[in-house]
């Protein structure tokens, strides 16, 4: 096997964070402390400090890389952190900006976006745990949300979100407040355009209703549900 050799100041390249070059620095050539290297990546100019075995194994990391979904960084916080919160942030960020995603139609193309200091998770983290609704234990039961919808704004940010219970942020979707049909397992048919009132009164699941509405079940209870198009939902 050809025995290869590292030299610094030549260009290497990570698949993810792209080309970065390695170089020895002066400061740190005079500390007693094991010696570290200087990693400057190429493209916006951001370096840190490693060790020489991480520079060479290519082990770096750009936290300034819009690597999620082409807009989002970590910043200085890692998602092993965070895991819940960086799901959060992830999947907003991916229904705003991503086609692949299959809520892409009710976010980015309508017009949804996020507000820049949000493209960062380092930034996001220092913001939503302050805003109106935050509560550590409920979101760590999973038993609130982030919402965008109550103070009818089209961005998420720091202005324009708060967390809200499960349920009420759900009573919030555009699908719980247009017109449908309902038809129960006897052939009755009803008409409402309040999907949480209906589910009340007739002692059924408001979410399990949207499921139907939205087609991702057919029934429920053996109800069917349809939503009346009218001209407003024509594009």
């Amino acid at each position: 096997m050809k025995k290869s050799f590292f030299k610094f100041g030549e260009i290497f390249e990570h698949k993810v964070f792209g080309k970065y070059v390695v170089v020895t620095d002066e400061k740190q050539k005079n500390q007693k402390e094991k010696p570290k290297y200087k990693v400057t990546f190429l493209e916006d100019g951001y370096f840190y400090f490693t060790g020489l075995s991480n520079a060479k194994s290519g082990q770096v990391r750009n936290p300034y890389k819009k690597i999620v979904s082409g807009i989002g960084y970590s910043g200085k916080k890692n998602k092993k952190d965070f895991p819940q919160l960086y799901d959060v942030w992830n999947k907003m960020i991916y229904r705003c900006y991503n086609k692949n995603s299959k809520d892409y139609k009710r976010y980015g193309e309508k017009g949804v976006k996020i507000e820049e200091r949000w493209h960062c998770f380092e930034f996001f983290l220092e913001d939503v745990q302050k805003i109106k609704g935050w509560d550590l234990e409920l979101f760590k039961e999973k038993k609130i949300q982030l919402d965008k919808d109550k103070n009818k704004k089209n961005e998420y940010s720091n202005e324009g979100c708060q967390w809200l219970s499960v349920s009420e942020n759900r009573s919030l979707k555009p699908s719980y407040f247009k017109k449908f049909k309902a038809t129960d397992p006897q052939g009755n048919i009803y008409y409402s355009e309040n999907v949480p009132e209906f589910a009340k009164e007739h002692n059924l699941n408001s979410r399990l209703i949207g499921d139907v509405l939205r087609k991702r079940s057919k029934t429920h209870q053996k109800w069917e549900f349809e939503l009346i198009k009218t001209n407003d939902d024509i594009v």
